[in-house]
C-alpha cells in the first residue's frame, strides 16, 4: 500500500467516525427514558441490589455519572462511547479478512459506513443498556483473536492477552457473552483443520481455562437468567428442522436490520402505518431496497464459498453465521436489542460478499444497501413516534402527582418493576405497586389479573392486598398502560382515558372501585 493510498483510508476513516460521533451524540439525552433505561437507573446507584443481569456495564456507568452528573444525556453515554469504538472495530476486523480481496481497504469503509448509519446500531447506542457494550466486546474480540492466530507465538502474546481482558469484559457485560466463546473456538477448530499445520495451542489453551476461571463467579446469575426460560428438550429437537433454521435466520435478520423501528414495545407496525402512513412507506422501501442489496452480497457470498476462495474469510462467516443461527434458535422471545452483538458480524459479511461480486453487481449492491439505509434511518432520526419517544414516562408521573390522591393506588403494568423505577426516576411520588408480571419485591408485593368475566383477582400477600383494597375500596384505582387490559374493561362502566402528551401506546385509565367484584387470591 502506498502512502497517498494509506492517507486515503486515514481520511476515509477519520470521515466515517465524525459520522459516527454525530449519529450517536447529537440528541443523546432527548429522548425520554423507557422502562427499562429508567430501571437501570437505580440498578446503577445500586438501589436495587438483585439483578440478573452482569454487574460490568452498570459500574461503567456510575463511574461516568459520578463524574459527569446524572441526565439522560450521561446516563446513555457509556452505549454511545462502545457504540463509536464498534465502528472503529468493525472497520479493522473487516480490513484484516479483506486484505487478501481486491479493494479490501475499500470494503473496510464501507463495512463501517454502514454500521455509523445503520438505525439499529444508532439505536442500541443510544439508549442506557448494556447492548452497545456487548457489540464492541464481539468485534473488538473477535478481531484481537484473528491477529493472534495469524502472528507468531512470540509476537502473538500481547494480542492474546488484549483478547482475554476483551472477552472478560463481555462476560461481566451479558449473558450471551458465552456464544463469542463459543464462536470463537469453532473458528479456531476450522482454521486448524483447514490450514493443516501448527497453530500454537499454548496461548489459546491458556486464554480458555482463564476466562473459565475469571467467569466462574458469575455462572450462577447467569444460570439463573437462563432458567427464567420455559426450554425443553422437546422444544429443543423441534427446532433442528430446516424450516425452523429459515424461519430463525429471518426471524433475527428482521430483528437487527429494522426490529428497533418495528418492533419496539407498543410500536407495532400497524400503529406506526396508521399514526404516519409517510415514515411507514419509506420505511418499507429502505428495508426492500436494502434487502435487494443484501441478496445481491449473499449471492456474491455464495459463488466463491463453493469455489473454496478466500478459505479464512469463509471459515469466519461459518463460524458466526452458526453463532446467529445459535442465537436465533435459542432465544425466540429475543428482543431486537438484544442481538446487538450479532448485527456487526452479518454486517462484515455483506461488505466482503459485495466485495466479491463483478463490478457492476458490486455497484448496483453499493448503491442500495446505502441507499435502504439511510431510508431507513430518517424515519427514525426525524419522527416524533420512533421507539425512544413513545413513552412520555415523565408526562405520566407529573400527571399522577397532580391529579392522583395518596390514598389512591396506582398499578403499573409494561414492564412493572421497571416503569415503577422508570416513574420514581421522573419524580413520580405515589402510591405505586406492582400489576401483571411474576416480578415481586417485599415492598411492592401485589399481582393481579382478570378473569374472561371482568372480576380483579390479586396475588400475592393476601393480607396486604386486602388491606390495600379495603382502603381504596370506592375510591379510585389508576392504571398505566394497561394497553393489553383494556378489553377487559370494556364492559365496566366509569372508565376514563386521562388526557396528556403520554406518548403512542401509553394510556392512564381511571376505573371507580365500586365495580368491581373483588377476589383475593394467595
Amino acid at each position: 500500500m502506498t502512502s497517498a493510498d494509506r492517507s486515503r483510508d486515514y481520511i476515509g476513516l477519520a470521515a466515517i467516525l465524525i459520522i459516527t460521533a454525530a449519529t450517536r451524540f447529537i440528541g443523546l439525552g432527548y429522548k425520554i427514558f423507557w422502562f427499562d433505561e429508567g430501571a437501570t437507573t437505580f440498578i446503577v446507584k445500586g438501589v436495587i441490589d438483585q439483578y440478573f443481569h452482569p454487574p460490568a456495564y452498570y459500574c461503567i456507568v456510575r463511574f461516568v455519572t459520578n463524574f459527569m452528573g446524572e441526565s439522560e444525556y450521561t446516563y446513555r453515554f457509556t452505549s454511545a462511547f462502545f457504540g463509536w469504538l464498534t465502528v472503529l472495530f468493525v472497520y479493522l476486523l473487516a480490513g484484516h479478512l479483506f486484505r487478501k480481496i481486491e479493494s479490501g481497504r475499500n470494503l473496510a469503509l464501507f463495512a463501517g459506513l454502514i454500521t455509523a448509519t445503520s438505525p439499529y446500531m444508532v439505536a442500541v447506542s443510544q439508549e442506557n443498556r448494556p447492548y452497545a457494550l456487548i457489540a464492541f466486546v464481539a468485534v473488538s474480540s473477535t478481531y484481537c483473536l484473528l491477529k493472534a492466530l495469524e502472528l507468531p507465538r512470540k509476537k502473538s502474546l500481547r494480542w492474546w492477552i488484549a483478547y482475554l481482558l476483551v472477552i472478560s469484559l463481555g462476560c461481566y457485560s451479558h449473558i450471551f457473552a458465552f456464544t463469542l466463546l463459543l464462536a470463537g473456538n469453532f473458528y479456531f477448530l476450522l482454521l486448524k483443520i483447514s490450514r493443516k499445520s501448527a497453530l500454537t495451542y499454548r496461548y489459546y489453551l491458556f486464554v480458555q481455562i482463564a476466562v473459565i476461571l475469571i467467569y466462574l463467579p458469575q455462572l450462577t446469575q447467569t444460570f439463573d437468567q437462563v432458567g427464567m426460560r420455559s426450554y425443553t428438550l422437546s422444544k429443543v429437537f423441534d427446532r433442528l428442522g430446516p424450516i425452523y433454521y429459515a424461519v430463525g435466520t429471518m426471524r433475527t435478520f428482521y430483528r437487527f436490520s429494522v426490529g428497533s423501528i418495528f418492533a419496539m414495545p407498543g410500536v407495532g407496525f400497524v400503529k406506526i402505518f396508521k399514526i404516519n402512513p409517510q415514515m411507514a412507506a419509506l420505511g418499507i422501501a429502505g428495508l426492500l431496497t436494502m434487502f435487494g442489496g443484501i441478496l445481491c452480497a449473499i449471492w456474491g457470498l455464495t459463488r466463491h464459498f463453493v469455489r473454496r476462495r478466500h478459505t479464512e474469510f469463509a471459515i469466519f462467516g461459518f463460524s458466526f453465521v452458526i453463532l446467529l443461527l445459535l442465537v436465533s434458535l435459542t432465544l425466540d422471545d429475543a428482543k431486537p436489542r438484544q442481538l446487538a452483538h450479532v448485527a456487526p458480524f452479518f454486517i462484515v459479511m455483506i461488505a466482503g460478499g459485495v466485495g466479491l461480486l463483478e463490478k457492476k453487481w458490486k455497484v448496483l449492491a453499493i448503491s442500495l444497501i446505502l441507499s435502504g439505509t439511510i431510508a431507513l434511518h430518517i424515519p427514525y432520526a426525524m419522527s416524533e413516534t420512533y421507539p425512544f419517544s413513545t413513552f412520555r414516562w415523565d408526562n405520566i408521573a407529573a400527571y399522577l402527582n397532580e391529579n392522583v390522591d395518596d390514598e389512591d393506588v396506582v398499578f403499573i403494568n409494561a414492564g412493572t418493576r421497571e416503569g415503577y423505577y422508570t416513574l420514581k426516576y421522573y419524580g413520580c411520588d405515589r402510591n405505586l405497586r406492582f400489576a401483571g408480571r411474576e416480578h415481586m419485591s417485599e415492598d411492592m408485593p401485589v399481582r393481579y389479573y382478570y378473569d374472561e368475566k371482568g372480576r380483579i383477582h390479586v396475588m400475592g400477600d393476601s393480607a396486604l392486598a386486602a388491606r390495600i383494597f379495603r382502603e381504596t375500596y370506592c375510591r379510585q384505582i389508576w392504571f398505566v398502560n394497561l394497553e393489553y387490559i383494556r378489553s377487559d374493561l370494556h364492559d365496566l362502566t366509569d372508565v376514563e382515558k386521562a388526557e396528556g402528551d403520554f406518548g403512542m401506546g401509553v394510556e392512564v385509565l381511571v376505573v371507580n372501585a365500586s365495580n368491581f367484584h373483588l377476589e383475593i387470591v394467595n
